[in-house]
């Protein structure tokens, strides 16, 4: 049996490799979904490479798709990232040889490899914390000679550690690796995820209900003020509040969650369609506190809101990677605070108790009901792209989007130090992700997680 050779298309450019291929002439069959996709060295290493996803019989082969950004996000949901892209890399297109799309999104190796499917790779969207890659976990091979075909190599046992040379390495045993929830890197939580626009001005304070937020971005609005999405998942508060209207850097942000709720008062016309169009689940609410001077005094129950709506999406993996170990970061400079202007807020964050306290403009967030201080774990500045996005406020000042898809600046504050980077995120769907300067995944600190959105 030959097969085509192994590429795939990717937002209109041909990559060679595993992530996210588009696999034709498989020997895959029905319910084949979930397998690991690794390859096989020349000198018999196996290495993780992709996951085989959703895909279908079109009548003449058997297809089955590897998306890029689902591959990264279940992995990484189990703290693991695919194997880092090989060099040299060459441009490619698309009816031509092996090579690789040159902006280093694909992966691609001169000479015979192998790519090996396997069953190894069982129930990861319920949360399973077992990766099976010993012996007895057998898959298909299919060997790319580099010359545009190949053939169906008999099954082999992938396995952790280099192999011996030879067809089949010695098995050994089981990796299991313990599942953490994709937005605090604590407990898994299977419960909804919860975006509640936040109103951000002096009029608005004290917010309740900001302490339990998982995270928190702090973004520019008109007229160089500030506000907040307070993302909830783990814990539902029963009084939020205030709660304004949506803008156009939410709309871009937030399907970042997947198909998370956006909880808010209200939007403009040409905003709302956005939402509309999105991946966003719209929940609009305008209930009002009376002890409060309107416009700033609309209040939810989160966790009802949690309860009744449910087309809401669950948490997936957003590309962020958690660690308790200091290691990394106590290889960066030390920090006692941190601080970030977005528009004419400045937000502060002092290292105190273990753990950051959150000021805005000199004000302690202290929550209007029990006082309780807001604090975060991980303090996260990301330097984005500041533009107007067509729309104004009723006094005519324009309406700011701020880009968090793209790539830019990062310095991430843990445990007493700052270590910086970049932010990087391809797709509005996909992961959004930091490294550090050697190109390594900066972990967080397992909690509560403040990004700045600074433009």
């Amino acid at each position: 049996m030959t097969v085509p050779d192994l590429y795939f298309h990717e937002a209109g450019r041909t990559v060679c490799g595993v992530e996210g291929v588009d696999v034709h002439g498989w020997a895959l069959v029905s319910g084949d979904s979930g397998g690991t996709v690794l390859s096989v060295e020349p000198h018999g290493d196996r290495q993780l490479r992709g996951l085989v996803s959703s895909g279908g019989v079109d009548g003449t082969r058997d297809q089955r798709r590897v998306d890029r950004p689902e591959a990264v996000d279940v992995f990484r949901t189990f703290g693991l990232d695919l194997n880092p892209h090989r060099s040299p890399v060459t441009q490619r297109s698309p009816d031509a040889g092996p090579g690789s799309d040159p902006s280093g999104a694909g992966w691609c190796h001169a000479g015979p490899v192998s790519f090996v499917w396997t069953r190894a790779w069982t129930a990861a969207a319920a949360g399973v914390a077992v990766l099976a890659v010993a012996g007895g976990v057998t898959g298909y091979a299919v060997t790319h000679d580099g010359g545009g075909q190949g053939t169906v190599a008999p099954p082999v046992v992938a396995s952790t550690a280099p192999a011996a040379p030879g067809p089949t390495p010695s098995p050994t045993a089981s990796l299991r690796v313990k599942p953490v929830d994709p937005l605090t890197g604590g407990r898994v939580v299977d419960g909804p995820v919860l975006a509640v626009k936040v109103e951000n001005i002096a009029l608005a304070r004290p917010q309740v209900g900001l302490y339990a937020a998982d995270v928190v971005f702090a973004e520019q609005v008109e007229g160089a003020q500030t506000r907040l999405v307070a993302v909830y998942h783990s814990r539902f508060p029963r009084r939020l509040g205030p709660v304004r209207s949506a803008r156009s850097t939410d709309v871009q942000l937030l399907p970042l969650f997947g198909h998370p709720g956006l909880v808010y008062s209200g939007a403009n016309p040409r905003v709302q369609a956005k939402i509309d169009r999105s991946a966003i689940v719209p929940v609009y609410r305008e209930t009002r506190d009376e002890h409060r001077v309107a416009p700033h005094n609309v209040f939810v129950d989160l966790a009802a809101i949690a309860k009744s709506e449910r087309k809401v999406g669950h948490a997936r993996s957003i590309g962020w990677t958690f660690s308790s170990g200091t290691a990394q970061a106590r290889a960066g400079a030390r920090a006692t605070h941190a601080t970030s202007r977005v528009g004419q807020d400045t937000f502060r964050f002092d290292w105190t108790g273990g753990r950051w306290t959150v000021r805005w403009n000199g004000e302690t967030y202290a929550d209007g009901d029990s006082d309780q201080v807001t604090k975060a774990d991980n303090v996260v500045v990301m330097h984005v792209h500041d533009h107007a996005d067509g729309n104004k406020d009723v006094l005519g000042a324009p309406s700011v989007q701020s880009d968090t898809k793209g790539a830019g600046p990062v310095s991430v504050y843990r445990d007493g130090h700052r270590v910086d980077g970049t932010w990087r995120r391809v797709q509005t769907g996909g992961p959004m992700t930091f490294t550090d300067r050697d190109g390594k995944a900066i972990a967080l600190h397992p909690g509560q997680t403040w990004v700045t959105l600074q433009g």
